[in-house]
C-alpha cells in the first residue's frame, strides 16, 4: 500500500483469538473493555512494528475495564498507561 495513504498506525493488544461468539455486543465489549497492556495479549505487535518505515507515527490504544477500575483518576491512569507503554518499547523486539 502506498505510504501516502496511511498517516499513522494505531496499536492495541488483545487476545490472539476472539473469545466466544462474535456477536455485535461481544465485539463492542471486547473493543471497549478487554484491551490488554502491550505484550500481555496475543497480537504480533513487534512483527507489525518491524514492518513499518523508520519514524512512522504510532498511536497506542488501551481501552480496558481494568485500566479504568484500577486508576479511576484520569491523571493516575495516564501515568500508569505511560509507564506500561514505555516498558513495552524499552523491551524492544
Amino acid at each position: 500500500m502506498p505510504r501516502s495513504l496511511i498517516n499513522y498506525i494505531q496499536l492495541c493488544d488483545a487476545a490472539a483469538a476472539f473469545p466466544g461468539e462474535k456477536t455485535f455486543d461481544a465485539i463492542m465489549k471486547e473493543a471497549i473493555d478487554d484491551r490488554m497492556p502491550k505484550s500481555l495479549g496475543g497480537l504480533p505487535l513487534w512483527e507489525i512494528i518491524a514492518g513499518l518505515p523508520d519514524g512512522f507515527p504510532i498511536s497506542i490504544e488501551e481501552r480496558s475495564k481494568p485500566l479504568r477500575d484500577n486508576w479511576p483518576d484520569l491523571n493516575a491512569r495516564a501515568k500508569a498507561f505511560r509507564r506500561s507503554v514505555k516498558a513495552f518499547f524499552d523491551r524492544g523486539v
